[in-house]
């Protein structure tokens, strides 16, 4: 403080007296020396206009990469739900058509029975049904996979079988169409004969060299038909025996599998959320079977009570 500050600052409070000049010494003293410094300090904590703008500008900027992120994750949850639902899209497609291709194959176990069908058209499309049902390999669990792996293991089985047992019954039947076909053209001629022997008689040819010969080439054809016919008829006895047979084996065979059945119905209405009662199915699917069975028993009894009489 200089000689002048002092002077000016005494001749202020000079007139207060001694007490006052020296109160306003101090005062003096701490706003010269102390004041300034505690402005300068309470400065550096007040933000400027141009610090307010930069922080704005960084919160904004924090506000604008956050929106961003948001939107990524919410871009990339969305993905991940819509490949979940493309999923179960794709895992409903499959075991749909793999079921009805089950059911296409188990069909055809019925259908060796059927011996006007040649094993080729009861085979059609079972190398198809077999694609498809493979895809449950790939989709299904592993419940799923073990219940259709069962079920198709016991169809090719059965398939293999009945080919074998079918055999014989297709060869007979190739057979009795070969002599019918033999059988029809004799008869045929023998019909021709009767024919020329009527006309023989309405012309009045008395030739006994011609109609010896006319009835013995008719004796001769007629013969024929009847050893045709014969032969026929044991072939006949033999193929409705053995056929009727055989068509028991293919239903009983239908019929267990139909049993395995509703195991791979279940895990895939369980793989589909679609809730249904275990025991209920399983009661449901029985009572068909054993209502099938029945049917079935009688069409046999009274198909075995015609071919007896």
């Amino acid at each position: 403080m200089s000689s002048e500050e002092i002077k000016s600052l005494v001749e202020i409070f000079g007139s207060f007296g001694i007490g006052a000049i020296v109160s306003g010494g101090i005062a003096f003293y701490l706003v010269k020396f102390f004041f300034p410094s505690y402005v300068s300090e309470k400065a550096k904590n007040l933000a400027t206009k141009e610090d307010i703008g930069l922080i704005t500008e960084k919160v904004e900027k924090v506000r604008t990469e956050y929106s961003t992120v948001l939107e990524e994750v919410k871009t990339l949850n969305q993905l991940k739900v819509g490949a979940v639902e493309r999923e179960k899209q794709v895992k409903k497609e499959v075991l749909l058509i793999a079921v009805e291709s089950i059911i296409k194959c188990h069909n055809r176990i019925a259908n060796f029975s059927n011996l006007e069908l040649t094993e080729q058209e009861i085979m059609d499309g079972f190398s198809d049904d077999t694609g498809r049902i493979a895809k449950v390999h790939i989709v299904g669990s592993e419940g799923t996979v073990k219940a259709v792996v069962d079920l198709m293991g016991e169809i090719s089985s059965s398939i293999l079988t009945l080919s074998l047992e079918r055999m014989p019954l297709g060869q007979r039947r190739n057979q009795i169409l070969l002599i019918s076909g033999f059988r029809d053209k004799a008869q045929s001629n023998a019909d021709r004969l009767v024919d020329l022997m009527k006309n023989y008689n309405l012309e009045g040819i008395v030739d006994k060299k011609a109609w010896s010969s006319l009835n013995a080439s008719f004796d001769r054809e007629s013969g024929q038909v009847e050893d045709y016919n014969n032969e026929l008829n044991h072939l006949w006895s033999e193929q409705n025996r053995e056929h009727l047979e055989f068509v028991e084996r293919c239903m009983n065979q239908f019929f267990y599998l139909l049993e395995l059945l509703p195991n791979v119905v279940l895990s895939i209405r369980n793989e589909l959320d679609l809730d249904i009662s275990r025991d209920e199915y399983m009661k449901v699917m029985e009572n068909n079977v054993q209502k099938g069975q029945k049917v079935f028993e009688r069409f046999i009894s009274r198909l075995s009570t015609s071919q007896s009489d």
